[in-house]
């Protein structure tokens, strides 16, 4: 991801949990964990493959748990557990196009995401599954 104090892939998104560690996301679809150390970024996983071209969008669901999402219609769950990001669970059906957002709710327990294609998408994790959820019927996308 940096190389000589520059970014060589193109960092897309980037989130903090709030605590001393960041996930970033890159334009070829690796994602990357950091640790906030005396004013600098430390790499402490390896760059990982996690979707197939651009990710447009990570979020944590806590201190240890991140979704990423991203032009490929995949919802990837991710856990930081000590130094390594691990997969952990797959979004069980693809969007019909790019995922460009996402947001949990952790008093819900409910991820909504937001489609290329103007969809919104309720998703539960469950196990190693992100599970659709029905929407409201007063839910409007408008």
């Amino acid at each position: 991801f940096m190389r000589d104090g520059r970014c060589q892939e193109g960092i897309i998104a980037i989130k903090s949990n709030g605590t001393d560690y960041v996930v970033s996301a890159a334009a070829n679809g690796l994602i990357r964990a950091w640790r906030w150390d005396q004013n600098s970024l430390i790499p402490i996983s390896p760059a990982t493959a996690a979707h197939e071209g651009r990710i447009f969008a990570l979020e944590f669901v806590d201190e240890g748990q991140v979704l990423s999402a991203g032009v490929d219609g995949v919802i990837h769950v991710w856990c930081l557990k000590g130094e390594q990001l691990e997969h952990i669970a797959t979004s069980n059906a693809n969007m019909s196009g790019a995922v460009l957002a996402i947001k949990f709710d952790s008093r819900s327990g409910v991820a909504l995401s937001a489609g290329m294609d103007g969809s919104i998408t309720a998703w539960k994790l469950d196990d190693k599954t992100l599970t659709r959820v029905p929407l409201p019927a007063t839910f409007k996308g408008d």
